[in-house]
């Protein structure tokens, strides 16, 4: 159980990091000159 706990941890930090990513290449392409 608590492996399984651990698992979804790690899986939430993955995917909150990714969503950071996305979020600063939205905000820096949004400050680019088009």
């Amino acid at each position: 159980m608590k492996d399984w706990l651990w698992n979804l941890a790690r899986l939430k930090t993955l995917l909150f990091a990714q969503l950071r990513k996305v979020d600063f290449k939205l905000e820096k392409f949004k400050g680019l000159p088009l």
